[in-house]
C-alpha cells in the first residue's frame, strides 16, 4: 500500500482532512486510501476520529452503565488499549475508590481485591485470553453478573467501529470509566474536548509530516509533566497514559513492512537517546479541566499514530504479529532455565550475538507484581554490570499488548522472559502459558528463565 506522500496530499492540512473525510465515509481519493489503511476484517476502524454529539454518548452510557445494588467500586476487566486508557482514568486525582482496572493475571492481587459493587468486562472479540480467564475467576469469586462490552458495543457508533489501539477517548469502555469517576461533570469535559479535537488533529498531521524523514523513524513522546515522569520509581510501571501511547505506536506501527518500516524505536517518557525525535504534547487551553485534558492527550496520541501510519504507508489499525504467540498458547510446555536473577546476565549472552548498536533487549517478567519488582531490580543490576546494550524492563502480559508486535517484526530485538513458579492457580497457569508461547514464537531471539526457589534451611 502506497503512502500518501507520493500521490496524495502533501500538506498537513490535506493529511488530516483525508483522515477526517475517511471517518465520515468518503471512499475515494486520499480519504479512500486512509480508509484502506484503517481497514480490519473489511471495516475501516475510524470510529475514534469524529466525536458524536453528547446526547448520543449519554444514551450509550445509560444503556451500558451497571446498576449496582450498593455503592462501591466498579471493577473494569480488559487488556491492551482498553485497559491502559481506563487505567489513566483510575489514576486521576478524582478517581478515589470509584474505579479499579484489572488486566494482570496476578493470582495474589486478584485474591486480595475488595469485593467490587459492579463488574464490567471489555473485550472486542469476546475471546481475549486474559480477559476471559479473569472474568471467569472474578465471576465465581464475586457472584456478580458482569456487564459485557463486546463487538459493536465497544464503539459509540455501531457503523463506525474502533479498535483497542485507538480505544480512547471515543469508545464505550473509556467513557464508561470517565462517567464512573466524574459523573455529571463528564458532559462539560466532553464539550470542552470537542472544541479542541480539530486542533489536535492538525497538530498530529503537522507533527507526522515533520518527523517523517528517516529510514527508521525514531520518535519519543513525552508528557507535559516531565518532573513527574522522572520522579517515578525506576521499576514502577508506567502510567496508564504512557502505556496507551506505547501500545498505539508500537502495535499500530511497529514490525510491519512498508516503505519505511519502523522498528521498536518508538518510546514514551523522558530520557531521549541520540537520534530520537522528541515530540512533546500539543498546546491546550489553560482553562481546560483535567478530565478534558486527559481526553485531549489520548486523542492526540491516536491522531498522531494514524497520521504517521498514513505517511509511512502502514495498515495502522491492526497488529497481526500477535497471532504468532496466541496460536501457541496452551501447546507449549514451559521449559525455563532456573537461575538466580543476579546471575542472569550470562544467560543473555547468546541472545546478544548479532545484536548491533541499534538493537534492544526487552526484559519481561510475568511474575506477580511483588516478585516482578524484585526480579527487575536484581536483573537490572546484573545486566548493568555486564552488558552494553539498550535494555527495557516491562511486565507481562501487558507487554504482549503494547510491544510484542514491534519486537516480533524486528530482528534487532531480543527478549528475556521471567516465568512465575507453578502454584496451582488458573491465572498463574495462563500467565506461564503466555510466557512460554511468547518465547517459542521468537526462536533464537528469546530465552525463558525462572528464578530459583529459595533454599529451605534444614532443621538444626
Amino acid at each position: 500500500m502506497a503512502s500518501l506522500t507520493g500521490s496524495g496530499p502533501r500538506t498537513a492540512t490535506g493529511l488530516w482532512a483525508a483522515v477526517r473525510d475517511a471517518a465520515a465515509g468518503v471512499r475515494h481519493g486520499a480519504a479512500g486510501r486512509v480508509a484502506q489503511l484503517a481497514t480490519v476484517e473489511g471495516s475501516p476502524r475510524l470510529g475514534w476520529v469524529l466525536p458524536p454529539p453528547w446526547p448520543h454518548v449519554d444514551a450509550v452510557l445509560r444503556e451500558v452503565r451497571p446498576r449496582p445494588a450498593r455503592p462501591g467500586t466498579l471493577l473494569l476487566v480488559g487488556t491492551g488499549g482498553w485497559a491502559f486508557a481506563a487505567r489513566a482514568v483510575a489514576e486521576s486525582a478524582d478517581a478515589g475508590r470509584r474505579l479499579r482496572v484489572l488486566d494482570r493475571l496476578d493470582a495474589l492481587q486478584v485474591a486480595e481485591l475488595p469485593r467490587p459493587a459492579a463488574l464490567v468486562v471489555a473485550s472486542e472479540s469476546g475471546r481475549t485470553l486474559e480477559t476471559v480467564r479473569l472474568a471467569a475467576v472474578l465471576g465465581a469469586g464475586t457472584r456478580l453478573t458482569p456487564v459485557r462490552l463486546e463487538g459493536a458495543r465497544m464503539s459509540l457508533l455501531p457503523e463506525a467501529p474502533t479498535t483497542a489501539l485507538f480505544g480512547a477517548p471515543l469508545s464505550t469502555p473509556f467513557l464508561l470509566a470517565m462517567a464512573t469517576v466524574h459523573g455529571d461533570a463528564l458532559e462539560d469535559a466532553y464539550a470542552q474536548f470537542t472544541t479542541v479535537a480539530e486542533h489536535l488533529g492538525r497538530w498530529a498531521a503537522e507533527t507526522a509530516c515533520d518527523v517523517d524523514g528517516e529510514p527508521y523513524p525514531r520518535l519519543r513522546l513525552t508528557e507535559a509533566d516531565q518532573d513527574a515522569q522522572q520522579d517515578r520509581e525506576q521499576d514502577a510501571e508506567p502510567s496508564g497514559l504512557a502505556l496507551f501511547a506505547l501500545q498505539a505506536l508500537r502495535q499500530a506501527l511497529g514490525g510491519k513492512s512498508g516503505p519505511k518500516r519502523p522498528g521498536p524505536h518508538w518510546q514514551v517518557g523522558p530520557g531521549a537517546a541520540p537520534g530520537e525525535t522528541v515530540v512533546g504534547p500539543p498546546s491546550l487551553p489553560e482553562d481546560l479541566t483535567e478530565p478534558a485534558r486527559l481526553m485531549a492527550r489520548l486523542y492526540a496520541v491516536c491522531a498522531l499514530t494514524a497520521c504517521l501510519g498514513v505517511r509511512v504507508g502502514l495498515k495502522f489499525a491492526e497488529h497481526p504479529a500477535v497471532d504468532r504467540y496466541k496460536r501457541l498458547v496452551g501447546t507449549i510446555r514451559p521449559r525455563p532455565a532456573y537461575v538466580d536473577p543476579r546471575g542472569s546476565a550470562e544467560h543473555v549472552t547468546p541472545l546478544l550475538r548479532g545484536l548491533g548498536a541499534d538493537g534492544v533487549l526487552h526484559v519481561v517478567t510475568y511474575e506477580s507484581a511483588t516478585d516482578a519488582t524484585r526480579t527487575m531490580r536484581r536483573t537490572r543490576q546484573a545486566l548493568h554490570c555486564r552488558l552494553g546494550v539498550r535494555t527495557e524492563f516491562h511486565r507481562g502480559s501487558a507487554w504482549n499488548h503494547h510491544s510484542y508486535q514491534a519486537v516480533a517484526g524486528d530482528p534487532r530485538a531480543r527478549v528475556l522472559a521471567w516465568l512465575p513458579a507453578e502454584d496451582g492457580d488458573p491465572l498463574t497457569a495462563l500467565q506461564r502459558d503466555i510466557a512460554a508461547a511468547t518465547c517459542a514464537s521468537l526462536p533464537g531471539r528469546a530465552v525463558l528463565l525462572q528464578a530459583l526457589a529459595p533454599r529451605r534451611r534444614s532443621p538444626s
